[in-house]
């Protein structure tokens, strides 16, 4: 009997130790959603009509995401830099995959990752990315989920910010497959003019008919309803 206890004691401590380390290995993943076409427009599925295949992809350990943010820089300046303890498992950055825990086999181009971020069903802060091949910056407003991207450079001509930096493009760093919130329309500015012109007429409206209404009730109070007309 007391065999039998020992084994499934054993038994019980190797499962556990097995599903602590799966949890110690397991990740998150930050997916780029664009709300507008400016380059670089990486839509969601990860196409683009520039590049065969695209995209933003950010995957950051479970720690990393538990602890709510993230303030973590690496520069890859030779071949086989890495940091194995690094919150950043792999950054899919547009058509290029940095992975600063390491390659296998190692690459030996220069890159770079500057992250100061926030987590949560979207992810805010601010980001600054060089993948060897582009370079830009990204951020959110203080009180906001949008990101910005501006400073986006590319050594191949196809993106058309070779010779000069494209800014402007917009969307959102959505976990998983959370669909990305549809950002506030800007107010139509006829239809603005529309109504403001509308409720003028009315108040201009109700001013004269007030008006009638006073020199009626000085004539002995024959004004009527039918003269007002």
């Amino acid at each position: 009997m007391k065999k039998t206890n020992v084994a499934a004691l054993a038994v019980t401590a190797i499962l556990l130790l097995a599903s602590v380390s799966l949890d110690a290995g397991a990740s998150v993943v930050y997916t780029w959603q664009p709300v507008n076409e400016k380059v670089p427009y990486i839509p969601p599925d990860g196409r683009c009509s520039v590049l065969p295949q695209c995209g933003l992809v950010l995957e950051v350990t479970d720690a990393a995401f538990n602890a709510g943010l993230m303030n973590y820089s690496f520069a890859h300046t030779y071949q086989g830099a890495s940091d194995p303890e690094s919150p950043i498992i792999s950054l899919f950055s547009v058509s290029q995959l940095l992975r600063p825990q390491g390659y296998d086999p190692p690459s030996d181009w220069i890159w770079y990752i500057d992250a100061n971020v926030q987590f949560g069903d979207y992810m805010t802060g601010n980001l600054s990315i060089n993948d060897g091949e582009n370079s830009y910056s990204m951020n959110t407003h203080p009180d906001g989920r949008l990101w910005t991207v501006y400073g986006f450079n590319s050594d191949d001509p196809d993106w058309g910010c070779y010779y000069s930096s494209c800014s402007g493009a917009l969307g959102y760093w959505a976990l998983g497959s959370a669909p990305a919130p549809i950002p506030a329309p800007e107010p139509d500015l006829f239809a603005a003019f529309g109504l403001l012109a509308f409720a003028l007429l009315g108040a201009d409206t109700a001013r004269r008919w007030r008006r009638k209404e006073r020199g009626g009730a000085r004539n002995g109070g024959r004004f009527t309803f039918r003269q007002a007309l």
